[in-house]
């Protein structure tokens, strides 16, 4: 957070000696405070510092999920060096209100959606570096991808220096690797009846 003091439109660092803090308050329980302030090298600059919130009140605020806002105050403390620095003494008083996250926290694990890599398989042109021929089957070509079960697959490859893009589509074009056809190796007759087309 950042803090600028000026008067009648003029620049100004608080004295020297003085130090300053705010607080974040709601019927006298502290939710959240930056009391270490940077001071900036000009009175041009900004006091900077960090916020720090004080989750367990803020977390018994929000406890209802009809919660979806609380009254609060921010409070700015200056004082002089040797004085005491608390809420108590504050000097001046800003009424906000704290409004619950619209997006609620991600879960401490992450799950993992049945599909997710075949939808987003189906649905996006995949880069695979991994092959570097057309024919031979295995898993560095292309005919050796596996394709069963599977529809539209979009590839990217990388062959001889050039880049080259490869759908999968229902036919059965005999297999003509150097005019842009290639059949799978799990390529079947009624059960599996798709190619590979090139399209660049």
């Amino acid at each position: 957070m950042r803090i600028h003091f000026h008067r009648d439109g003029t620049d100004e660092l608080l004295p020297s000696g003085f130090g300053m803090a705010l607080y974040i308050v709601r019927a006298g329980t502290l939710l959240a405070a930056c009391d270490e302030f940077t001071t900036p090298g000009a009175a041009t600059g900004n006091y900077s510092g960090t916020v720090i919130l004080h989750t367990d009140p803020l977390t018994d605020a929000f406890a209802a999920a009809a919660v979806l806002t609380i009254a609060a105050s921010i409070e700015v403390h200056w004082w002089a060096s040797g004085e005491a620095s608390s809420p108590a003494i504050s000097d001046n008083v800003v009424l906000a209100q704290i409004i619950r996250p619209a997006v609620a926290p991600e879960p401490a694990s992450v799950e993992a959606l049945d599909g997710g890599e075949e939808w987003l398989e189906q649905r996006s042109a995949r880069w695979m570096p991994a092959i570097i021929g057309l024919t031979g089957g295995g898993i560095t070509k292309l005919d050796g991808l596996t394709t069963d079960g599977k529809a539209d697959l979009f590839v990217v490859l990388r062959i001889a220096s050039e880049l080259q893009d490869w759908i999968l589509t229902a036919g059965t074009t005999a297999e003509d690797a150097d005019n842009g056809i290639v059949r799978p190796d799990d390529y079947a007759t009624t059960t599996n009846e798709q190619v590979w087309k090139r399209l660049r």
